[in-house]
């Protein structure tokens, strides 16, 4: 896993120099030079740019102009351009990502239903690369969304690997959750990875995924309330977070229900490393 791993950075960051992305270090207070990366998955090894491209017009009304194409790719199966303020690169990678490289991801995949046994069925995949100076995260995410999008509409995919936030996405659910941007809401489970762990203290959920939005990982530990319940919860404050560019601080309550506040502590992440954000109902 960590091979493969390396790899693929490698081979990102071999697309990223020939697309003229620059590879910065996010900086502390702003989320405006952090990269995208995703890996759809293929049965075959058939690509083509241009259909990807005819979609994002056709489809999501993007204004790709010709101009902005880099028709200097160094294959038929490569597309770097830029639109919206990014930059964005596509490439086939013939190859099959390692055996192991998803299994820790298959117990906590609710988006992808028979997910070991579909991804075993790959062939290739192709590594999709967005970065931007000047365009905000949701901005940057919202476009990526719909590159992966298309690139799923116009491959024979199985589904989509995002490493960086621990998401395996069945091709189905990907194109249906991608949908809720055209009327202006955002596919949160597209962007955030929420965990859940259960044990005889009580029911323990994350978030992974909050940090690309320059926003603190939220977590809510050894709760007796009903995991769905907490699950829709979180989940509506996650989305709040990003939307509304909310930060919390410590001390402040947000609600719960009509009648139960959750307060807000500041402090070390149990399942996480660094500082997070904790949720607490009584």
């Amino acid at each position: 896993m960590k091979i493969f791993l390396i790899l693929a950075i490698a081979a990102c960051v071999a697309l990223s120099i020939y697309a003229g992305i620059r590879l910065a270090k996010p900086k502390k207070n702003s989320d405006e030079r952090q990269a995208l990366l995703a890996m759809p998955l293929l049965r075959d090894m058939e690509f083509n740019p241009e259909m990807v491209l005819r979609r994002l017009r056709d489809h999501w009304k993007i204004p790709i102009r010709d101009e902005d194409i880099d028709m200097a790719a160094p294959s038929d199966q490569t597309c770097v351009f830029n639109v919206e303020g990014c930059r964005i690169g596509m490439s086939l990678m013939p190859v099959r990502i390692p055996a192991g490289e998803f299994d820790s991801l298959f117990p906590v995949s609710l988006y992808w239903d028979n997910a070991e046994e579909e991804t075993a069925t790959h062939q290739s995949h192709v590594v999709v690369f967005l970065s931007s100076e000047t365009a905000s995260a949701i901005e940057r995410y919202s476009l990526f969304t719909k590159v992966v999008e298309s690139i799923l509409m116009e491959t024979n995919s199985l589904g989509v690997y995002q490493g960086n936030q621990t998401l395996l996405v069945s091709r189905k659910n990907y194109i249906d959750f991608a949908q809720s941007l055209h009327t202006g809401d955002i596919p949160l489970t597209l962007w955030v990875f929420f965990g859940m762990q259960a044990t005889q203290k009580g029911n323990t959920l994350y978030t992974f995924g909050l940090s690309g939005f320059n926003k603190l990982e939220m977590e809510i530990v050894d709760s007796p309330k009903d995991m769905g319940d907490l699950y829709e919860f979180l989940m509506n404050i996650a989305s709040y977070v990003i939307s509304g560019d909310v930060s919390f601080k410590e001390g402040e309550t947000v609600g719960y229900t009509e009648n139960v506040d959750a307060q807000i502590h500041i402090s070390k992440g149990v399942c996480l490393d660094g500082n997070t954000i904790k949720l607490t109902m009584e």
